[in-house]
């Protein structure tokens, strides 16, 4: 996969190629069994017992939304046009939503220490 820049606009698009390529693979294979480390992660909660199966739900979702996500871009990506007005929206909302998700964990990674030194402050 390869992002192309246009010197004329500031939108950038993602080449379209006609075969899935080992990329597809290679984010495909991986993600599976990350779903299956946050699910031993997810394994160690203590819950009551009406939500033990939060902890599989949670390795399942997890471990099939990125395989899910693959499998819908492989299926639209004939019909994409990366001029369109409709994929600049998407684009822009779904760069909006990455940024902000990037901001709130580096706010919280700021902000971890601080809370932390409070807190054992506040206990001794």
């Amino acid at each position: 996969m390869r992002i192309s820049k246009s010197s004329s606009s500031f939108s950038s698009s993602i080449v379209r190629r006609s075969a899935p390529s080992t990329f597809h693979s290679s984010h495909l294979f991986p993600e599976t069994f990350e779903g299956l480390g946050i699910g031993s992660r997810l394994a160690y909660l203590k819950l009551p017992s009406h939500y033990n199966w939060i902890p599989l739900a949670g390795a399942i979702v997890y471990g099939l939304t990125t395989p899910i996500g693959i499998a819908i871009g492989l299926g639209v990506r004939t019909t994409y046009n990366p001029g369109s007005a409709t994929a600049s929206i998407v684009s822009g909302v779904m760069d909006s939503l990455s940024a902000g998700i990037l901001i709130y964990t580096g706010l919280v990674e700021v902000s971890k220490p601080v809370c932390l030194v409070r807190i054992c402050k506040a206990m001794c």
